[in-house]
């Protein structure tokens, strides 16, 4: 999946990407690798939110085997958490509490992710 946001506040957007071999990767406005980082597994999803509060967005991924991971600006790993099956589906609502990201898994699993 792919996804593109100011991650460090510079006003240029990065763009997200996450690829078959496990890793997120973060390219700059000029296609520059900025970061990259391995998840438990492959992503299948991508999701950038800003939380409540904050100046600048996270990234949220989905992987295949259900993992789903809070990635700060930076490509560190801030939260980890489990759907139980792949990802096949991930957005974001808007919430009075802010904002929900709902996954979809291949089994029909539902599933809402709270963005803090």
């Amino acid at each position: 999946d792919l996804s593109v946001a100011d991650l460090d506040g510079d006003g240029d957007r990065e763009i997200i990407v996450g690829i078959a071999e496990g890793l997120i990767v973060a390219l700059d406005h000029e296609c520059r690798k900025v970061w990259a980082t391995r998840l438990p597994s492959p992503p299948t999803q991508l999701e950038t939110v800003t939380p409540p509060g904050a100046e600048l967005p996270v990234i949220i991924a989905g992987c295949e085997d259900g993992t789903v991971v809070r990635l700060n600006g930076a490509g560190q790993i801030a939260a980890q958490g489990s759907t139980g099956g792949r990802v096949a589906t991930m957005t974001v609502a808007e919430t009075p509490e802010g904002p929900l990201t709902i996954l979809a898994t291949s089994a029909g699993t539902v599933t809402g992710w709270r963005v803090e």
